[in-house]
């Protein structure tokens, strides 16, 4: 019955979003404050953040948030690239990954691991796009 009713409650909670973005920019947000004798506006940039929140929440997907100056373990690490421990260390004995050494332990900057990320999925999107014009034109018929 419970998870019946939270499912319900997300459901609610997405249908709203859609509606109150739909073809429009983030609206503005007042929030009370101290049983309503003071308010906050939101700015903008924070209420379609907020909005993005919500919505991720509403699936039922959890949310992390990092400042960009953060610094992880390699475990950590590891599990943000979807790789092993030993794999995200070989990488940066090679240096593709910037990191500090705390003592024995290594640290890195999340900034630096989302870039590594990304280059990563440029190359993967590169290479595939290159493997499809080449079964194209050899006529592997996939």
């Amino acid at each position: 019955m419970e998870v019946s009713k939270n499912r319900q409650e997300q459901e609610i909670i997405a249908n709203l979003l859609t509606q109150i973005t739909k073809g429009k920019e983030a609206p503005t947000v007042s929030i009370q404050l101290n049983k309503g004798t003071e308010s906050l506006a939101l700015p903008a940039k924070t209420t379609s953040l907020l909005l993005k929140l919500l919505s991720f929440i509403a699936k039922g997907q959890s949310v992390t948030l990092l400042a960009s100056d953060e610094e992880l373990t390699t475990s950590e690490a590891a599990k943000l690239l979807k790789v092993s421990r030993p794999f995200l260390v070989k990488l940066l004995k090679e240096k593709q990954i910037p990191f500090r050494k705390v003592g024995s332990h290594r640290r890195i900057l999340i900034k630096d691991i989302l870039e590594y990320r990304k280059k990563m999925e440029i190359t993967t999107a590169e290479n595939l796009a290159f493997l499809t014009q080449q079964a194209q034109e050899l006529n592997l018929g996939y």
